[in-house]
């Protein structure tokens, strides 16, 4: 997952020669950064979220969906690191984005276990049944449903 150091300053400086409505073909670009589900550490979310907001300051073209996919999940990882509820709020932001835009229907789910996260039963519960009516043929982990419905009586 490490970034070599000198490609964001290198990707910032191509960029910005371009033009000032420089493009980024992130699809071009995720390789470099692909969070996965594995414990990881503090240098390493500290590298993907500087990767990820020198990306943020040019039009993400092709790739927007992914990008807000990824920061979303860059955002969910800071905060199972570092118990910082202002990077949930911002996953759930850029989940938001997903569904709002692009009815990314993985949106849906994790929005859910976000808003779990958050405390906000209200939305957890909509986000993940609004999941089980549009996934209908989904392999579904109802454990994880049981789990939310379960957190949200307690």
């Amino acid at each position: 997952m490490r970034v070599r150091t000198l490609t964001i300053p290198i990707l910032i400086f191509v960029l910005s020669i371009s033009g000032v409505s420089a493009q980024v073909d992130y699809l071009k670009l995720r390789d470099r950064y692909q969070l996965s589900c594995r414990i990881v550490d503090s240098v390493e979310l500290s590298e993907a979220k500087v990767f990820y907001d020198s990306i943020a300051q040019f039009d993400i073209r092709p790739g927007l969906l992914e990008y807000y996919s990824d920061h979303a999940f860059l955002h969910y990882l800071m905060y199972l690191k570092w118990s910082n509820r202002d990077d949930l709020k911002i996953a759930a932001n850029s989940y938001k984005f997903c569904w709002v835009k692009h009815q990314d229907m993985d949106a849906l789910w994790s929005l859910g276990m976000v808003y779990g996260a958050l405390g906000d039963c209200k939305q957890s519960i909509w986000f993940t049944e609004r999941y089980l009516e549009e996934r209908p043929d989904a392999e579904i982990d109802y454990k994880q449903v049981y789990l939310r419905y379960k957190a949200c009586l307690d």
